[in-house]
């Protein structure tokens, strides 16, 4: 064990931060590295093959040129220059489609050529796992191995501790926001084939997992930043049944209330992460966080099962107030017989509770049709509430900057949940849609 540690070592020190994967190793004596005790067992060839997969072509740039631009993500060339298969367990493929976080247990196999694409060198295995000592790691745990030729035997040549992982995330880390280490989509026309071969008995079971389309629709009237209300980009969670974002007559989190006041997420993402929750955030088509208009809709493909996370919150901020929002909050996406609902509700506007209802351009964040003098960009003071509790908001009072024209009538607006394909995780007559959902990370 000890010279397997010392072999690392020489990995990291003689790297590049986000290239470090793969050069040092090739000057290391893969049978110097093995502990039989500790060390993980080869990845099964046999299982593996038989999950979804995607091909991915050879690398356009060396290790040097893609540190050079930056570009480790859009090259892979830290495992070397030739082409690479990449195969999803059932978990991780419906993670990767659904655009959501990857679950505990979801596999990840990559299969890479050598240089002169004649035989599979290199095999690198990804494991999520909730283990708290790979929490640095976005959850992943890394193996690695290799071998010299195509009738030699693989060896472990790198990954499968906390400490021999580093060099492995220290690109992907780089090269996959968002999923932090899997930045590769499944062709839907394979996941077409696969389901062709399911049997009727098959189609009719309903399935630990499911996909979900999640439509927002803001049915608020009137020009962004002028009328109505525009909503922040709204965070939408399947999460265990029974967890409450917000209640009516409670002090809102601060997670809740940083969302109310600025329309920022980060504290319910680290809450729903903690949960182990899947969530998504909405975004436009260039990856930029979505904005819902007045009169506009975004929509979401999100994933949740049965067993653990089978209930579904939203929220967002309504951008021209103080501290409003609107939620749907711990809504079951599953019936009593454990079949995926489709549904639409209605959402009503709440005031977080926690500033005063001041209605003026400087203490909140949206536009109100003003010029920069009243409105200064940026401009959002906090006037705190004492003691303030969750209700159903009052609507605009128009004693200040906030216009009339800004108010609304309830509900202010819809969610439409509906199961793409009920046993499956597709709908059919939203295929197309879907693969332009997951060219814009799942949402747009």
């Amino acid at each position: 064990m000890l010279r397997f540690q010392i072999a690392l070592a020489i990995i990291l020190v003689g790297c590049v931060a986000f290239v470090a994967c793969e050069r040092g190793q090739q000057m290391l004596d893969p049978a110097d590295m093995i502990d039989p005790g500790t060390d993980p067992p080869m990845v099964d060839t046999e299982t593996y093959k038989t999950w979804m997969s995607v091909m991915l072509d050879a690398p356009t740039m060396t290790v040097e040129e893609a540190a050079a631009a930056m570009n480790a993500g859009g090259t892979g060339a830290a495992h070397g220059m030739g082409t690479r298969t990449v195969y999803f367990d059932e978990a991780a493929a419906m993670a990767n489609m659904a655009g959501t976080m990857y679950p505990a247990g979801a596999t990840i196999v990559k299969e890479i050529m050598d240089d002169t694409n004649m035989f599979v060198q290199k095999i690198a295995k990804m494991t999520q796992t909730d283990d708290p000592m790979y929490a640095d790691h976005g959850g992943w745990m890394y193996v690695k191995y290799a071998r010299a030729s195509e009738t030699d035997a693989y060896m472990m040549v790198g990954g499968g501790s906390v400490e021999a992982s580093v060099g492995c995330d220290g690109c992907h880390a780089k090269a996959g926001e968002g999923n932090y280490s899997v930045f590769v989509p499944l062709p839907m026309d394979q996941m077409m084939d696969d389901m062709t071969d399911m049997t009727t008995d098959d189609m009719d079971k309903p399935m630990d997992k499911q996909m979900f389309k999640i439509t927002l629709t803001n049915l608020t009237m009137g020009v962004h930043g002028m009328s109505g209300q525009t909503f922040s980009p709204a965070i939408f969670a399947a999460h265990p049944a029974g967890i409450k974002l917000a209640e009516v007559g409670q002090p809102a989190s601060e997670a809740l209330v940083a969302q109310a006041e600025g329309g920022k997420t980060d504290g319910l993402e680290a809450l729903v992460e903690a949960a182990g929750a899947y969530y998504m955030i909405a975004m436009n088509e260039d990856g930029s966080r979505r904005y819902t208009m007045p009169g506009q809709s975004s929509m979401v493909t999100l994933m949740a099962d049965k067993m653990m996370n089978s209930s579904l919150s939203v929220s967002s901020m309504l951008v021209s107030t103080n501290d409003a929002f609107i939620a749907a909050i711990d809504v079951p996406l599953f019936d009593a017989d454990g079949m995926p609902v489709t549904t639409t509700i209605n959402l009503m506007a709440y005031d977080a509770g926690s500033e005063n209802n001041t209605e003026m351009a400087s203490d909140i964040p949206g536009p109100l049709g003003l010029d920069a003098d009243a409105d200064p960009a940026g401009s959002n003071a906090r006037v705190p509430t004492e003691g303030g509790v969750i209700m159903a908001h009052p609507g605009i009072q128009g004693g200040g900057d906030v216009t009339e024209a800004f108010g609304w009538t309830e509900p202010i607006a819809t969610l439409m949940i509906t199961p793409v394909d009920a046993s499956m995780g597709y709908d059919m007559d939203d295929m197309d849609d879907m693969g332009d959902d997951m060219d814009n990370g799942g949402a747009q």
